[in-house]
């Protein structure tokens, strides 16, 4: 009886060869499955990563947008911008001033001037802006750029 109760309890002692194998695999698989999420919700959060809005509409209408530039260099038109960088409330604002100007230099009266701004590291952040004729024929507007 003793030498039975011995191979029991040698049996019991020894780890068994082969069970790790699965857990090493599993474990590996695991890791490189939450690796692929995790760039997942890296990339798709990322504010410095964008995607052109309504593409497919511009590539549509890409004959027309090619006869406006045409019709625009030959009336010799052409866009004067300026920026102005401001520190409002410990926000970071920049006011952009327009001037829209004919093949003479003169400015051109009743012309509205909108703009889609954004700063290059935070592409995916673009603000629509409507600027406003001033007195002076310079069209004027302000936007705010969180970092």
């Amino acid at each position: 009886m003793t030498q039975s109760n011995t191979n029991t309890s040698e049996n019991t002692k020894k780890p068994r060869k082969g069970k790790i194998w699965p857990w090493l695999l599993v474990s590996l698989l695991s890791f490189g499955c939450g690796m692929n999420i995790y760039m997942v919700i890296v990339a798709v959060n990322d504010p410095s990563f964008a995607i052109e809005k309504n593409y497919y509409k511009k590539a549509l209408n890409w004959d027309q947008t090619m006869a406006q530039r045409s019709m625009n260099a030959k009336l010799k038109w052409r866009i004067e911008l300026k920026t102005e960088p401001l520190l409002v409330d410990k926000k970071a604002r920049l006011r952009l001033h327009a001037k829209v100007l004919d093949r003479s230099g003169k400015l051109i009266p009743g012309a509205h001037v909108s703009a889609e701004v954004f700063h290059n590291a935070r592409s995916n952040q673009r603000a629509r802006l409507d600027l406003t004729r001033r007195s002076t024929n310079v069209h004027q507007g302000e936007v705010a750029f969180h970092r």
